[in-house]
């Protein structure tokens, strides 16, 4: 039950991600204007393209939290 759960979350994230990008297209923003738009789609509903997050709180002030995120390729 809990696979089914979390792999609906998954792919709610990735329609809203999808959506969001055709939106910012749509607008011409320019954040995101310089991207190939389908090559970006493309890499958005791919889920190989994947960067592993890993959450560390700070040593020294236990209410911050440090996300590192490594590029494999």
């Amino acid at each position: 039950m809990y696979s089914v759960h979390a792999n609906n979350r998954q792919n709610d994230k990735k329609f809203c991600r999808i959506k969001a990008a055709k939106e910012l297209f749509r607008k011409n923003d320019p954040n995101i204007i310089d991207y190939d738009k389908e090559s970006l789609l493309r890499m958005l509903t791919d889920r190989a393209f994947h960067s592993p997050e890993m959450f560390n709180t700070d040593e020294e002030d236990h209410s911050k939290t440090v996300v590192n995120v490594y590029d494999f390729s």
